[in-house]
């Protein structure tokens, strides 16, 4: 009856001992992946900084349309309220007395 006979492991074969990564290597994840977070932090507050200088311009912007568009609103309600409160202008009983007097 053949039997298997068990062999040691070659100590020296990377694919059955691979290396571990040295201390260096650790070194330089580690600092890779601090700059990574250190370049990430300084996008975010830029981009912050970005958006809210947008943000204030467009509703200084959006304050001055609204500031014209009341500006405009009170010339018409003051034309129309000196339209209406005219003594010189005539009344519609007015004109239909005159138009009356002409037709007769």
């Amino acid at each position: 009856k053949p039997t298997a006979t068990a062999t040691a492991p070659a100590i020296h074969d990377v694919t059955e001992f691979p290396s571990l990564p040295s201390m260096y290597q650790r070194q330089h994840e580690q600092l890779h992946n601090d700059i990574l977070d250190e370049l990430i932090n300084v996008l975010t507050t830029k981009m912050e900084k970005i958006i809210e200088e947008t943000t204030k311009r467009l509703f200084k912007s959006l304050q001055q349309k609204i500031k014209k568009i009341e500006k405009t609103i009170a010339s018409v309600e003051s034309l129309v309220n000196d339209d209406t409160s005219d003594p010189t202008s005539d009344s519609d009983e007015e004109i239909q007395m005159l138009h009356d007097n002409n037709d007769k």
